[in-house]
């Protein structure tokens, strides 16, 4: 009787350990993105090199030595237990574990403890949302990661956990969206920030980072391709509200308008620097009315005031902080008044010991 051979890793790139540290080849990272982020037939997306930065993320999370922490072993693992939690979004936590182990095309999972279960649960709905969660804080010990994190307790669904934490403002907020008017200050880019207050900028991996503000350091997400893949995709349909991705998008386009030529020579920088997603740098309009922003606006609100409220404390920010024209002349004319005022009295003072110079070689 003949058997069949059992796929290899040349049949399904998916079948390759996640944790083997060997790096991924363009097979396996064109199988990721279409398990992760399905798009329509027909329907046309960025090449696998555009995502570049996603991948060298992916693969500092896929270090051998976070192995002994999971449940999965091989990708295609990853991509069953994925596509069982996005089928049932509405089921809590609790009834997923259970599921996880009844279902078929998990079974590969069903002896692993629920800590290590509950680790990959965690890794899986990163690579898919690119949002850190956590079921369990006792899990996080083998990642190092101190940014913000969505708490996901067992009662709770997926699809009731993300849009609470990410998608929904406060009731101000709401209330404030309705009748915002007017526009966000063109001085509210990346380089002015940065010139005239001092403020860093930090790439995140992580959307609920996005827009956070951390004494002087400004979070923005760093992967819009895959962000405009996911949406493509419609995986994330039952999880995120509409409109809340090309929102994001359009944020990164307000902080970082390339009309901005400043913008452009730094932004082109730190993509080289850091090897950040080359979409960054594609031609975009920048929509700067606050009325635009529904789900960002609290954050970009609570950026803008910290920019406003923050003043220039240096000769170098007060020659590029000209939000406030009539103070910016009254400073330097302050500071022109009272360099001639030096000048002119050093030219005195110079002037009076050569005429006593003078006198006393007059007398010799």
């Amino acid at each position: 009787m003949r058997t069949t051979p059992a796929p290899t890793t040349d049949d399904d790139p998916l079948l390759c350990p996640v944790f083997s540290g060997s790096g991924f080849d363009e097979r396996l990272k064109a199988a990721l993105l279409d398990a992760l982020w399905p798009i329509p037939e027909g329907a046309d997306g960025p090449g696998v090199d555009d995502f570049a930065a996603y991948f060298a993320q992916l693969e500092r999370e896929c270090h051998p030595s976070w192995s002994e922490f999971h449940a999965i072993r091989s990708f295609s693992d990853a991509i069953a237990l994925l596509n069982l939690i996005r089928s049932k979004p509405g089921w809590s936590l609790d009834q997923l574990l259970k599921d996880i182990r009844d279902d078929a095309s998990t079974r590969a999972l069903s002896s692993a403890d629920e800590a290590r279960l509950l680790v990959s649960i965690e890794f899986v709905i990163r690579c898919w949302l690119m949002t850190d969660i956590t079921t369990d804080g006792r899990n996080r010990r083998y990642f190092s990661y101190r940014g913000r994190s969505l708490r996901w307790s067992k009662e709770d669904s997926l699809s009731q956990l993300v849009p609470r934490s990410i998608a929904e403002p406060s009731v101000v907020y709401q209330e404030r969206t309705a009748t915002a008017a007017g526009c966000f200050s063109t001085f509210l880019n990346v380089v002015d920030m940065q010139r005239i207050t001092g403020f860093k900028i930090i790439w995140t991996d992580n959307l609920e980072d996005h827009l956070i503000m951390r004494g002087k350091s400004l979070y923005l997400f760093a992967h819009p391709t895959a962000l405009q893949r996911l949406d493509v995709s419609e995986t994330s349909k039952d999880i995120l509200p509409k409109g809340l991705i090309q929102e994001t998008l359009e944020t990164l386009y307000l902080l970082m308008p390339l009309e901005n030529p400043a913008c452009q020579r730094w932004l082109r920088e730190e993509v080289g620097k850091w090897r950040l997603d080359r979409e960054l740098c594609r031609p975009h309009v920048s929509d700067r009315r606050k009325g635009s922003y529904r789900y960002w606006q609290e954050r970009l609100s609570e950026v803008s005031d910290a920019f406003d409220s923050t003043k220039a404390t240096s000769p170098f920010q007060w020659w590029y902080d000209r939000r406030d024209m009539n103070m910016w002349w009254n400073y330097w004319l302050i500071v022109f008044s009272l360099a001639l005022t030096v000048f002119f009295g050093l030219i005195q003072s110079v002037t009076g010991i050569l005429q006593v110079l003078g006198v006393g070689s007059g007398k010799d």
